[in-house]
C-alpha cells in the first residue's frame, strides 16, 4: 500500500463552505421567484435587495463579535434567509396600499405605508431575536458549535429591520406602478397580474367561507387544532417516531485505533496491525468484486504517535514510536457525492464500511480495545457513558463487567469498555500484621526498599557547572533478582533489623497505568457506541435507570410518590439500581453524551420560558392589552404539528437540533399572528363590528401572511433536499423551522381569528356577569329601602 499523506484540510472546508453557498444562492433564486410571483416586479425587487444589504451589515459586525465563516455561520445566514425578508414584505405591501390612495407613488404614500405598520413589524423582528436566545446559551460542546447561528441571524434581523425602515421606503418610491390595462404592461406584469387575481379568486371564494365557518365553529376550529397536536404528541412522546440526541453523520474517513495492554512489545503491536490491514484489503477486494470500484483513497497506518515513514514491511511502511502498544490506521474515502452511481451510497458509507472491517478483522489476540470512528460530526461523548465511583476498586471492576455484559445485549451497541488501564507488572508491598508490633509503616517499608535498590542522595558535589549526586544503595550483585528483595533487612522504629520475610510480603501483578478520582473516590467509566438507527438509547437508558424518557427528575419523584402511597410498591428499579444492591458502597451516574443532554435540555427548558416571558411582554406593549398576547403565542405550541409532520415526510428522526429549531420557530410563528391581530384592532378602531373586522384583516393580509411563510419554506428547501453528507447534521434543524413556519400559515389564518373571537366571546360573558351582580346588587337596596 502506497502511503500518502491525507488531504489538506482546506480541501473540506472549501467543500463544506461551498455546498452551503451553492444552497445560499439557490434559496436566494426561490425566494426571488417567489416574490415575482406574488408581488411587482419592482417590488419584488426591491424587497429582495434587503438581503444583500442585511447579510452586508452582519458580516460587517461579525468580527467585532468573534465569528468566522464557518458551516455554523454560513448555515446561520441561510436559516435566516426566508425570514430576512418577512418585514420587508409587509412594509411593502402596506405602502403600495397607500400608493392607491394616493394615485401613485411618492415620499407621503411611502412614509404613511411605513408608519402604518412601523409597530407590529419592529415588534416581530425583535420577537423573532427573542426566540433565538436559548439557542445562544447552550452549553457544553454543542453550545460551543451552535454560538455562530444565533449571533448570525440576530444580527441580519438588526439590520433588516434598519433597512425596512430607513432603505425600503424610499426605494420604493422609484417604483413604477404602471397601467392597470392588461394591453399595455409586459408578459411578466401581465403573469404576476394573473397570479394575484387567481389569488384574489381562491381568497374571495375558498378562504373567506373557511373563515366565516371557522368563525361560526370557533370551538369546533380549536378543537380540531388542539386534537391535530394531541396526535402528533402521541407519536414523539409513544416512541412512534425515534428521538435521537445528536445524529451520526457519515464521515469522509475511517480511523480504526487498537490499544495492546500496557509494556506491549512493539512487534506484536505490528503483528495486530498487519491483522487489521488485512481485514481491510479483503474489504476493498469485496467492494471490487461488486464492480463498485475503490472506496478508498489513502491509507496512513501509526504505531504510537508518529505515521509509518519509509516502504517495507507487509504494509508498505515501518516506523515506531514510543508508545508501542498503540496503533492505528486511518483510511480515506472517495468523496461521497462520487459514489453514488448506482444508487450504493449507503452500501459505501463510512459506518457501513467500518462495521464491515471490524467483521472481517474478526478477534485479535491480546487486544485491549478496538474502535472505528466512522463520524464526521463532533461528539457531545460517547453514546453510553456510565461512571461508576466508590473506595474499593474491586467491587468497581465487578460491577463494570457486570455492566459490559449487559450493554452487550442490546442491539447496535459496540465497542463496550471501559477505562481501566493496567499499567507494567510490578511488585507490590504488603506489611503483615507482626509489623504493627515494630511500629513500622507501609511509608517506612517503601522508603526502606527503595533506598536499597534505587539509592538515596547522601551528597551533592559541586564540579564545575555541573551537580553530582552520591547515591547509597546495596552493590549491583545484591540488587538484581527478586531474591535479593526476600534477603533485605528492615530496621524497625527501635533500630533493630529483621529480615524481611518476617514482616512484610510481596506479589508481582499489574499495576495502574492511570488513577481518576472524584471527591476522592476511585472513578470506572464504562462507555459503548451506538448505531442510532438501531439502538433506542433513550430506551436503553430508561431500562438501565429506571429513568423513563421524557421526564424530569422532579416529576418522576413525584410518580414514584403516587405508586407507592396508592398501589404500595415502588415502580420497576433499572438494571443498574438492582445491580449495585449487591455493592452498597459503588455510586453511579450517567456522563458523556447523557449528561450533555440533561444539561442542554435544562437551560433550554429554562431560557424558554424567559423568552416566552420577554415575547410577551414585547407583545403587549404594540397590541396594549393583557389578554390578546396569548392569542398571538398560541400559535407556538401549534408549530409543533408541522415539525413532526416535516420529519415524517422526510424519514428523519428528531433530535436536539429539531428542538433547537423548535426553539427558534416560536419566534417566527408570532409574526403573522402579531399583523393580523394588530391589524383586527386598527380596524375595530374605525368602528368596523368585530366579526366584520376578523374576516376583512383575514382577507385583506393572507397575501403578506401566506407569502412570508412561503419564502422562509423555500429559502430552506435547497437544504432540505441536499444530500451531502457535510449537510446532513444541520438538516433537522431547517426541517422544524421550514415545515413549522408552512404549517403555522394555516394556524395564523384559521386558529387567531378563532381564538380572537373565542377572546371577545369571554369578555361578553364577563361583563353579562358583572351587570347582572350589579342589578341585583340594586335590586336587594330597592327592596331594603
Amino acid at each position: 500500500v502506497e502511503i500518502e499523506p491525507f488531504r489538506d484540510f482546506t480541501y473540506y472546508l472549501k467543500g463544506r463552505l461551498q455546498m452551503l453557498i451553492e444552497n445560499g444562492i439557490f434559496g436566494l433564486i426561490l425566494v426571488f421567484l417567489v416574490l415575482t410571483l406574488f408581488l411587482r416586479p419592482s417590488l419584488a425587487f426591491f424587497v429582495m435587495l434587503g438581503i444583500p444589504i442585511s447579510f452586508l451589515g452582519a458580516i460587517m459586525f461579525l468580527p467585532f463579535l468573534g465569528i468566522s465563516i464557518n458551516l455554523a455561520s454560513l448555515f446561520g445566514f441561510i436559516l435566516v434567509l426566508g425570514i430576512v425578508v418577512d418585514d420587508a414584505i409587509i412594509v411593502g405591501e402596506s405602502v403600495f396600499t397607500q400608493f392607491q390612495k394616493y394615485g401613485g407613488p411618492g415620499v407621503n404614500a411611502s412614509v404613511a405605508g411605513t408608519h402604518r405598520v412601523s409597530v407590529p413589524v419592529t415588534f416581530a423582528v425583535l420577537t423573532t431575536i427573542v426566540a433565538f436566545l436559548p439557542v445562544l446559551t447552550i452549553p457544553g460542546f454543542l453550545g460551543k458549535f451552535f454560538y455562530p447561528i444565533p449571533v448570525v441571524v440576530i444580527a441580519t434581523l438588526i439590520w433588516s429591520l434598519i433597512e425596512s425602515k430607513l432603505v425600503l421606503p424610499y426605494h420604493l418610491t422609484l417604483c413604477n406602478v404602471g397601467s392597470h390595462h392588461r394591453e399595455e404592461i409586459g408578459w411578466l406584469r401581465r403573469q404576476q397580474r394573473k397570479v394575484a387575481d387567481g389569488l384574489e379568486v381562491f381568497i374571495e371564494k375558498a378562504y373567506r367561507p373557511i373563515l366565516r365557518k371557522a368563525i361560526d365553529l370557533r370551538y369546533a376550529t380549536v378543537a380540531l387544532f388542539v386534537g391535530m397536536l394531541m396526535v402528533m404528541l402521541s407519536m414523539l412522546l409513544g416512541k412512534h417516531m425515534p428521538f435521537v440526541f445528536f445524529p451520526s453523520v457519515p464521515s469522509d474517513y475511517i480511523v480504526a485505533r487498537l490499544v495492546m495492554p500496557e509494556g506491549t512489545p512493539v512487534e506484536l503491536t505490528e503483528s495486530a496491525i498487519a491483522k487489521m490491514h488485512e481485514g481491510l484489503n479483503r474489504l476493498r477486494a469485496e467492494i471490487a468484486n461488486k464492480g463498485l470500484g475503490d472506496p478508498f483513497d489513502n491509507t496512513v497506518i501509526t504505531i504510537g504517535s508518529q505515521p509509518f515513514a519509509g516502504s517495507g514491511g507487509p504494509m508498505g511502511s515501518i516506523g515506531t514510536s514510543v508508545s508501542s502498544n498503540r496503533a492505528e490506521i486511518a483510511v480515506e474515502l472517495v468523496k461521497r457525492e462520487d459514489l453514488a452511481d448506482g444508487g450504493h451510497i449507503k452500501d459505501l458509507s463510512a459506518p457501513t464500511l467500518a462495521m464491515r472491517w471490524r467483521e472481517l478483522i474478526g478477534p485479535i489476540a491480546g487486544v485491549k480495545e478496538l474502535t472505528f470512528d466512522a463520524n464526521a460530526a463532533g461528539q457531545a461523548g460517547s453514546a453510553i457513558d456510565i461512571q461508576l465511583t466508590g473506595r474499593n476498586f474491586e467491587q468497581l471492576q465487578q460491577a463494570s463487567q457486570a455492566l459490559q455484559e449487559k450493554l452487550a445485549t442490546y442491539d447496535g451497541i459496540f465497542d463496550i469498555r471501559d477505562n481501566y488501564s493496567s499499567g507494567k507488572r510490578e511488585i507490590q508491598l504488603q506489611l503483615k500484621p507482626s509489623a504493627q508490633t515494630l511500629g513500622l509503616r507501609q511509608s517506612d517499608l517503601g522508603k526502606q526498599v527503595r533506598a536499597a535498590f534505587y539509592g538515596v542522595e547522601a551528597q551533592r558535589i559541586q564540579r564545575d557547572r555541573d551537580d553530582i549526586k552520591v547515591m547509597v544503595r546495596y552493590p549491583s550483585d545484591e540488587r538484581q533478582s527478586v531474591e535479593n528483595l526476600e534477603e533485605l533487612r528492615i530496621r524497625t522504629a527501635s533500630g533493630a533489623e529483621v529480615p524481611f520475610e518476617e514482616v512484610a510480603e510481596f506479589e508481582i501483578a499489574s499495576g495502574f497505568s492511570t488513577i481518576t478520582r472524584v471527591d476522592r473516590r476511585r472513578v470506572l467509566n464504562i462507555t459503548a457506541d451506538a448505531d442510532k438507527e438501531v439502538a433506542d438509547l433513550e430506551l436503553i437508558k430508561a431500562d438501565l435507570s429506571d429513568i423513563q424518557p421524557f421526564f424530569t427528575e422532579g416529576a418522576l419523584a413525584k410518580i414514584e410518590e403516587s405508586l407507592r402511597k396508592y398501589l404500595g410498591r415502588s415502580p420497576r428499579n433499572g438494571f443498574i439500581t438492582e445491580l449495585l444492591k449487591d455493592y452498597p458502597g459503588v455510586a453511579w451516574s450517567f456522563e458523556g453524551e447523557a449528561r450533555e443532554q440533561a444539561d442542554i435540555f435544562k437551560s433550554l427548558a429554562q431560557m424558554t420560558l424567559i423568552a416566552m416571558f420577554i415575547i410577551y411582554g414585547l407583545l403587549a406593549v404594540p397590541l396594549k392589552s393583557y389578554l390578546q398576547p396569548f392569542i398571538v403565542m398560541v400559535v407556538i405550541p401549534f408549530g409543533l404539528i408541522g415539525a413532526i409532520l416535516g420529519h415524517m415526510l422526510l424519514g428523519q428522526a428528531m433530535s436536539i437540533l429539531s428542538i433547537l429549531g423548535l426553539v427558534a420557530l416560536a419566534g417566527v410563528v408570532v409574526n403573522d399572528s402579531l399583523v393580523l391581530v394588530d391589524f383586527i384592532n386598527l380596524e375595530r378602531t374605525e368602528g368596523i363590528p368585530i366579526r366584520k373586522a376578523i374576516e376583512e384583516a383575514g382577507t385583506k393580509r393572507f397575501r403578506p401572511i401566506v407569502l412570508t411563510s412561503l419564502t422562509t419554506f423555500v429559502g430552506l428547501l435547497p437544504l432540505l433536499f441536499e444530500t451531502s453528507l457535510q449537510a446532513q447534521f444541520l438538516i433537522p434543524m431547517a426541517t422544524s423551522l421550514s415545515f413549522g413556519v408552512l404549517f403555522a400559515t394555516f394556524m395564523t389564518l384559521l386558529l387567531v381569528p378563532a381564538f380572537y373571537s373565542i377572546l371577545e366571546d369571554v369578555k361578553d360573558w364577563t361583563c353579562k356577569l358583572a351587570l347582572g351582580r350589579t342589578q341585583n346588587r340594586h335590586s336587594n337596596t330597592e327592596v331594603n329601602n
